[in-house]
């Protein structure tokens, strides 16, 4: 798969070039998320310096939350947007927010669910 900028525009890419997979493939792509994040974002994703070494320091308790809220989001095909970073700090790294929002719901009928739909929103933004 290519490697895709860590932007906006680079997510909307690269969840297309996921949701072209099989299921099976894509399910593996999930699984990979879900277990190997950090591997899985450096993989996938071409990183700038600061990113990758934010994904580096981030608190493993926070890295397997983002990995839960991706790979559920990509599992059920769902779109991802990222958003930001708002109000970058014009000198040094500033104080970082990562706020995720997920909106996935189930429709189901006479008990069977018949889709799941929703999306899951990542903003990073730098509090003034």
């Amino acid at each position: 798969m290519t490697k895709q900028p860590f932007t906006p525009d680079g997510v909307k890419l690269k969840t297309t070039e996921l949701y072209a997979l099989s299921d099976q493939n894509l399910q593996v792509q999930s699984d990979l998320i879900a277990t190997q994040f950090p591997t899985w974002m450096r993989d996938n994703f071409s990183l700038t310096t600061q990113q990758d070494d934010y994904l580096s320091a981030m608190d493993q308790e926070y890295v397997d939350f983002l990995a839960d809220e991706t790979s559920g989001a990509i599992g059920k095909k769902l779109p991802i947007i990222l958003v930001g970073p708002v109000n970058p700090p014009t000198q040094g790294t500033g104080s970082k927010r990562i706020d995720t929002k997920s909106t996935s719901r189930k429709v189901v009928d006479a008990g069977v669910v018949k889709a799941t739909t929703g999306e899951l929103t990542i903003e990073i933004s730098y509090p003034e």
